[in-house]
């Protein structure tokens, strides 16, 4: 999601990631939804503002040009004292979204799995760390907590999927064809 330019956080840790994003392939999996964009319904000012993020920097261009879609909507707020503004506003919001569903439903049917996910996770927390002056050698009890934490989400994960899988089979009538936690949105 994004109102406006990539703010400079972002670019940083795009840049921190990148290789691991273009190596791994999940840019072809990746949409950027521009918010916020008043023109969204009209192609070519939908065109001029992919150049113009693409120029941000280097990094971001191979992003947008590597990406599977941006796609531009509006999402105003509807929080307005005018009715006639707060009626505009609905409007747009209905089309941004309708833009949306039938984006996602047309074109994001994959699912990813990636491949260096543990290289990834590596460069998030070593940037974690760097950033935030943490060194776990000094830190012990902190980690263990983490790990901690990280044991408790996926005894809770494996929980989720043991039930869905019990479960689901009781309400297989009201369920869609593809089960919601099968699909993807990326």
């Amino acid at each position: 999601m994004l109102g406006g330019k990539f703010t400079s956080e972002e670019v940083e840790v795009f840049e921190l990631l990148k290789g691991a994003i273009f190596e791994s392939g999940i840019a072809s999996y990746v949409t950027i939804v521009r918010t916020k964009f008043d023109n969204f319904e009209e192609e070519e000012e939908c065109e001029k503002d992919r150049k113009k993020l693409a120029e941000e920097s280097e990094g971001i261009k191979d992003l947008v040009n590597s990406c599977r879609a941006i796609l531009h909507v509006n999402n105003p707020s509807i929080d307005v004292k005018k009715e006639s503004k707060r009626k505009l506003h609905e409007e747009d919001r209905k089309n941004s979204r309708e833009k949306l569903l039938n984006y996602l439903a047309t074109s994001c049917q994959g699912n990813y799995k990636p491949l260096s996910w543990e290289n990834i996770y590596s460069r998030m927390d070593n940037y974690i760390k760097n950033k935030l002056g943490w060194d776990a050698s000094s830190n012990k009890e902190l980690e263990i907590v983490l790990q901690e934490q990280v044991r408790n989400q996926e005894e809770v994960a494996e929980q989720m999927e043991t039930f869905i899988q019990e479960e689901a089979p009781k309400f297989s009538e009201t369920l869609p064809k593809k089960p919601w936690w099968k699909c993807s949105i990326l």
